[in-house]
């Protein structure tokens, strides 16, 4: 394994713990990375958040995992808890925000990325 392999596995670990810790906290692991941090120094902690947040990738609209708001390197577990959350919000009948469109885009989302992850388990 290569230096760039390496640092690729150990980002990617930080990014998939960043979207667990968004799901129980709802707060984004930099975010406590960075208050945890500031007593070491602020460059540290930014240095955390540069590592963590990195280049984004500029999805289309329709793109189910945009509208999921998850990357497409997302752990199914994640991707389960970020489509629960939205149903939750979006339900027509006891959503904090309900909005029959949008439930029926984030479900769509949904399955479509069940079909391809299934489809690429096959």
């Amino acid at each position: 394994m290569t230096k760039r392999d390496g640092l690729k596995k150990v980002i990617k670990f930080f990014k998939d713990a960043d979207d667990f810790c968004e799901i129980a906290t709802g707060k984004h692991l930099a975010w406590v990375g960075k208050r945890l941090i500031t007593a070491y120094g602020e460059e540290i902690g930014k240095k955390i958040e540069d590592a963590l947040n990195g280049p984004e990738e500029e999805l289309p609209a329709d793109n189910p995992y945009k509208v999921l708001h998850c990357r497409p390197d997302a752990t199914d577990l994640y991707i389960r808890g970020k489509y629960r959350l939205l149903v939750h919000e979006f339900h027509p009948d006891s959503g904090n925000t309900p909005d029959v469109k949008e439930f029926q885009r984030v479900c769509e989302a949904y399955n479509k990325i069940k079909m391809l992850r299934e489809n690429i388990d096959k």
